[in-house]
């Protein structure tokens, strides 16, 4: 994440940022892909943060962008609370979510969602009580919910000339 027209993270948070997924991570790995809106000061401050193993994507510089891989193979996912697809696109997952959610940063909007978020189940705030011994009980799941719609709408696209639903 990075800068929004609310504000920009202060070099206090990015040190927070990584501080807490090192912590929430422990002996486990790092895998950050940064945004087009990632500042590079806030790699100056995370980088020399960062414990082995762990796998830093800078967007600016580097190729093929490991997000999507990130999303469909990690066993938690840590997001800031700046870009609302980040928070529901890891909601889809199944795997705990932690909303790093600066309040000078993230709008009202965004600070709403992250509340629907942690009220649901769906994800939880990265703070000093995160841990990753918990599931989420909920995730977004809009592909049901449009198959469904559709389903009710075309009922007749899906019955077989014999009559049988599929």
């Amino acid at each position: 994440g990075g800068k929004t027209k609310q504000g920009d993270y202060s070099a206090s948070e990015w040190h927070e940022i990584i501080s807490r997924a090192q912590a929430l991570v422990g002996e486990g790995s790092l895998l950050i892909t940064t945004s087009r809106r990632t500042p590079p000061e806030a790699l100056e401050i995370m980088a020399p943060l960062l414990r082995p193993p762990y796998l830093l994507h800078r967007w600016d510089r580097d190729k093929d962008n490991p997000y999507l891989g990130i999303l469909a193979l990690a066993d938690a996912l840590i997001v800031t609370g700046d870009s609302l697809s980040m928070c529901t696109e890891a909601c889809v997952s199944g795997v705990p979510v932690f909303i790093y959610a600066s309040k000078h940063v993230a709008p009202p909007k965004h600070q709403r969602l992250h509340e629907v978020l942690y009220t649901r189940g769906m994800a939880r705030p990265l703070n000093g009580a995160a841990h990753l011994n918990w599931k989420p009980t909920h995730t977004i799941d809009d592909t049901t919910h449009v198959a469904n719609e559709i389903r009710r709408r075309f009922p007749e696209a899906f019955t077989l000339p014999n009559g049988t639903s599929v």
